[in-house]
């Protein structure tokens, strides 16, 4: 593909695709395994797959969709273990797998959505949560707290403590944490700035230095297999 031999192609989709396979393969009845796959294909992987020919898709889009598989497999999974199946299932098996679980049990919405329209359940229905109800609060004290410990306990790897860092800091989702690349930091003798947006941010000290630390390391290679510095 870097020569031009073969066409490029959206590489987070082809990860995304080969991912969906093998979660869907967890499923150990063949009929619901076909259910939660077709589901992937035709309401998921379709309609990024004719996205990705103007663009190559997101991590947001990726990580919906992952979400997403991930919680169906998780109820087709949970139903079984619970003495039950997805065609057989009532309201009332919904309703204590969402009690019983955690809030992402609510991703399962739209499989559940999908699978009633087509026949594969019936009379289900999970409902749409509430955006107050997905946000989680945290008290300013333990916020501070926290960004003091993350800014001087070196016990920790350096990638993470920054990572946390720009989230309590600057509320940056994690996503677009894990698309920052060693580029979008510049360095001179007195600061340090982040292009997160249009605009460079100044990082104020100490996560200054710590972003210079990420900079003056050399890791990644054995990840990727080449013999130059990971963007």
């Amino acid at each position: 593909m870097a020569g031009g031999i073969l066409p490029a192609r959206d590489e987070r989709l082809a990860e995304l695709e080969r991912w969906a396979g093998q979660k869907t393969g967890q499923i150990g009845d063949p009929a619901e395994r076909r259910i939660v796959r077709s589901f992937a294909a035709w309401h998921h992987l379709r309609r990024l797959r004719r996205d990705s020919e103007r663009h190559h898709i997101t991590a947001e889009q990726a990580d919906h969709v992952q979400n997403e598989i991930r919680a169906a497999t998780g109820l087709i999974t949970w139903l079984r273990d619970h003495g039950t199946s997805l065609g057989a299932c009532t309201q009332r098996d919904i309703d204590t797998w969402l009690a019983s679980g955690t809030g992402s049990c609510y991703h399962a919405r739209a499989f559940v959505t999908w699978a009633t329209t087509r026949g594969h359940a019936r009379g289900l229905d999970i409902p749409k949560r509430g955006r107050s109800d997905l946000i989680t609060q945290i008290e300013d004290d333990h916020r501070w707290a926290l960004v003091r410990t993350l800014l001087h306990d070196d016990s920790h790897a350096i990638e993470g403590r920054v990572a946390e860092l720009l989230v309590l800091l600057y509320g940056q989702p994690l996503a677009r944490i894990a698309r920052l690349t060693r580029d979008q930091i510049t360095l001179t003798p007195n600061r340090a700035q982040l292009v997160l947006g249009t605009t460079p941010l100044e990082l104020p000290a100490p996560l200054n230095e710590l972003a210079r630390q990420i900079l003056g390391r050399r890791h990644g290679h054995a990840a990727v297999g080449r013999t130059d510095n990971h963007r």
